[in-house]
């Protein structure tokens, strides 16, 4: 049977950037490949630098690592995520649209200029999010 191109697993943690590549092999599901890039300071140290920590894991990850045929599935830690909380001033209910969005710009820590930049990476490798299906089922 002809190997399937899989998918790789990626998650961007605190501590590191871990991937797991699989594939779908005589009906099976088998880990065939895996990387493991330990970040030189945790992500939320005060003097750390996690855009360009996160970046340069990216950039390495992709230097040892052949994507292009892969499915990308992409986990990042819940602190990072664009779920954020803070204490609106007390302002006219008009104003609180304004208010959101500069606070948005504000406490997002992960720009939109660099996220654009990884974006364009892994649109380029083809990468989609994975769908697990039953174990007798096709990646896609």
């Amino acid at each position: 049977m002809a190997k399937n191109a899989g998918v790789w697993g990626i998650d961007i943690g605190q501590a590191a950037f871990k991937a797991l590549r699989c594939t779908l092999q005589d009906g099976e599901v088998v880990a065939d490949a895996f990387d493991y890039i330990e970040y030189p300071k945790i992500l939320s140290q005060p003097e750390a630098e996690p855009e360009k920590m996160i970046r340069d894991a990216i950039g390495q990850f992709l230097s040892r690592n052949d994507v292009a045929s892969y499915k990308i599935a992409l986990a990042v830690p819940g602190q990072s995520g664009l779920a954020k909380f803070f204490k609106p001033p007390p302002v006219d209910a008009k104003l609180i649209p304004e208010i959101v969005k500069f606070e948005a710009r504000q406490q997002i820590r992960l720009r939109w200029t660099m996220s654009s930049g990884i974006s364009s990476r892994w649109v380029a490798a083809r990468s989609k999010a994975l769908r697990w299906k039953r174990k007798s089922a096709c990646l896609r």
